[in-house]
């Protein structure tokens, strides 16, 4: 005899049961948590590096007030939306990706965080010294804060450089226009 698993539409319990219309509840999950229904209104553009994870999400509550976020996370982070330093494919890709959670997520804010010592930087451009992957990745940080606001001109806009200092990380806030 098979198992009938049902999800509750009205509490969201599982239940389940030997035949079908069994009404035994599941044990209940071993993790619950709290769960908001509505998109935030932020959303954070950074590399997939996990040690900056926590540190951006303390950066949006703290400094910016967002205590919730979107997010777009992956190696290279607001590098990969320039075409001066992702592949034209790579990055329309990310361009579509976060136009859709700007628009569909009816995001206002949009914070943009590139890092020292990131990988994908280093892949690109590992035989340049670090002031000068420091100088693109700024560039690139600028470059899709252009886009940004091109594209969804009522966003304001966050970008930073991330640094550390033995066991500190620094947030350096970085102007959208050189020269700001």
């Amino acid at each position: 005899m098979s198992e009938v698993v049902k999800l509750s539409q009205s509490t969201g319990a599982r239940e389940r049961g030997g035949k079908p219309g069994g009404e035994a509840l599941l044990p209940r999950p071993q993790h619950e948590f709290p769960f908001n229904a509505q998109h935030p209104n932020a959303l954070a553009i950074y590399c997939s590096d996990g040690r900056f994870t926590r540190a951006v999400e303390m950066l949006a509550e703290e400094a910016l007030e967002h205590t919730r976020l979107d997010t777009l996370t992956i190696p290279g982070g607001p590098g990969t939306l320039s075409l001066q330093s992702g592949g034209y494919q790579e990055c329309e890709h990310m361009r579509r990706a976060a136009s859709f959670l700007i628009t569909g997520h009816h995001i206002e804010t949009v914070i943009l965080v590139a890092h020292e010592g990131c990988g994908w930087y280093r892949e690109k451009m590992g035989f340049y010294p670090p002031d000068t992957v420091r100088e693109r990745q700024v560039a690139d940080l600028r470059d899709t804060a252009q886009w940004v606001q091109q594209k969804h001109p009522n966003t304001e806009l966050h970008l930073f450089y991330a640094h550390s200092e033995e066991d500190t990380l620094h947030f350096e806030r970085i102007h959208a226009s050189p020269g700001a």
